[in-house]
């Protein structure tokens, strides 16, 4: 027991970093074979959804580009992240890989991997502004904090721009006047602005970047960087738009648009205090207000980090479309400040050294929470119903062209994802209507990616038997045997196939957001079979 202790501790103290990407890798793999589902409609609907249509000739890129309001890349997303994914599956796909499940673990894999890197930059920042034990904490924070490994696998453009950024900014930071070369600070704005055609939000931490740079009295490194940054958005936003739509920064021009107006959603709109409690619920409660505290410290003697960061969250306080997601651009810096703050606090306050005792122990208290939560956050399984629903329909992928998805109480505000069934897949959706005119009852609103929302279940009477789908869907089971009364007067064949409830995950949820309903999934086959 002696001698693997001290070798922990060596391997600690003299592989410190290696320990860390270590560390990482090993929660990111639980993560990667355990937390699966779909987090957030944004991470899958977005990206892969649309990278997956594309690859499967569903659509081509001229109609997924012009197709209208019903595309989410003309809304503002980066095309250059949807390429990435596009590059992942198609490689899948040219290698024999077509197995939902494969391919997702393949796209999850990617993820998880290249987020060790924002592991090593982190440390590496770090070191360069602070001591070995510093470097540990930080390097730690952001592989083993609660929910790390969990966002990590997930498809968040936020996460690999934080990467580029992160990259570039540890070569700013770890500059040298000996060595230093006109190409060096031209690079790193270069670098730093494909993290921006990734996630347009980082161009405010980018911008931050270029005054504290001027402000700090870097004047001719800032107009090197600047001119770099300028380089690539010319390159990938402005040839690259004009390519494309025929328009030079077309994208650009649609995501300030969309994020001004906020007519690409509303929700958190107008929560004022909302990032500045989501960075304080990082840590937990109550600890995340000592973290806070952390960050407001270091301040001054990490300015060339903190005034970036500063002035992120300031514009996106100013801009009216909110998402809890955009702090995933400056969260490694936030976490680098944080440690180093709380550091510098410890080694310096009054306050600490006569308290160490309890300053020990809220350290302790933070570590014997995280780790259940790490635990929890890194297997959850969220959406379940929904993905094992899809998968389990994959299995007549050559036969079913079409489901009926039957939630008469109005509790369904999402769709099931086709990327699970491997095919294109017309989804009917019924959502009870009072007494709707008998002109459209044969009609349906086509809210786009072949979801079609019925007025009444007798849209199918009279159908071809070709054109009925094959199975229903009951989602939620309230009222079931009256609503699979209901339906068999329309298939008099239904018959009851399986079953797929909510995980734990999605139960817990469901109890904290009423709103967030995952309920469960009863399938029938209309035919009999």
């Amino acid at each position: 027991m002696e001698r693997i202790k001290h070798t922990l501790l060596y391997i600690v103290e003299k592989k410190t970093l290696l320990f860390c990407i270590w560390t990482a890798f090993l929660f990111r793999m639980l993560a990667l074979f355990f937390s699966r589902g779909i987090a957030f409609g944004y991470e899958h609907y977005v990206y892969l959804e649309n990278a997956q249509q594309l690859i499967s000739g569903q659509t081509t890129l001229s109609e997924f580009l012009y197709s209208g309001d019903n595309t989410f890349i003309q809304h503002g997303y980066s095309l250059l992240y949807l390429g990435i994914n596009w590059l992942v599956l198609f490689l899948g796909e040219f290698f024999g890989i077509f197995d939902p499940r494969s391919k997702m673990f393949i796209i999850r894999l990617v993820h998880a991997l290249s987020s060790l890197l924002a592991v090593y930059y982190c440390y590496r920042i770090a070191r360069l502004f602070s001591i070995r034990k510093v470097g540990l904490a930080v390097g730690l924070s952001v592989a083993v904090l609660w929910f790390m490994p969990f966002v990590s696998v997930r498809n968040f453009a936020e996460n690999v721009s934080a990467i580029l950024l992160l990259a570039g900014f540890y070569r700013l930071a770890k500059y040298d006047p000996k060595k230093f070369k006109f190409a060096d600070d031209l690079f790193t704005g270069f670098l730093m602005a494909i993290g921006f055609s990734i996630s347009y939000n980082s161009g405010a931490f980018i911008f931050g970047v270029f005054l504290s740079m001027i402000i700090r009295g870097n004047h001719r490194r800032a107009l090197n960087y600047l001119l770099g940054a300028l380089v690539s958005v010319m390159a990938f936003e402005g040839l690259g738009a004009l390519l494309l739509f025929h328009e030079p920064f077309y994208m650009i021009t649609e995501y300030a648009q969309s994020i001004t107006s906020g007519r690409l959603y509303t929700s958190g709109s107008s929560n004022y205090y909302m990032y500045a409690s989501i960075l304080i619920l990082m840590y937990l409660f109550p600890w995340g207000i000592a973290a806070f505290y952390g960050f407001i410290r270091s301040w001054k003697k990490y300015f060339m980090i903190f005034f970036p960061v500063c002035f992120y969250i300031v514009v996106h306080y100013l801009i009216p479309y909110k998402q809890e997601r955009f702090m995933l651009n400056i969260l490694p810096f936030y976490l680098i400040l944080v440690v180093a703050g709380l550091y510098n606090f410890r080694r310096n306050s009054p306050v600490y050294l006569k308290h160490k005792t309890f300053s020990r122990w809220v350290v302790i208290t933070f570590v014997i929470v995280n780790v259940p939560l790490l635990l929890i956050a890194s297997t959850a399984y969220m959406r379940r119903t929904q993905v094992e629903s899809m998968l389990f329909l994959s299995k007549y992928r050559q036969s079913v062209h079409s489901i009926f998805v039957d939630d008469s109480g109005q509790t369904s505000s999402k769709s099931f994802p086709p990327f699970y069934f491997g095919g294109r897949l017309v989804q009917y959706t019924y959502n009870k209507q009072p007494d709707p005119d008998p002109s459209i009852i044969k009609s349906f609103v086509n809210e786009g990616n072949d979801v079609r929302s019925l007025f009444s279940r007798d849209y199918f009477v009279g159908m071809g038997d070709t054109l009925l789908p094959s199975f229903v869907f009951f989602y939620g089971d309230y009222d079931l045997q009256q609503r699979t009364e209901a339906v068999q007067q329309i298939f008099p064949d239904l018959t009851y196939v399986t079953k797929f409830t909510p995980s734990l995950c999605d139960r817990v949820i469901q109890y904290f957001n009423k709103s967030n309903l995952n309920p469960p999934v009863y399938i029938y086959s209309t035919t009999g079979d």
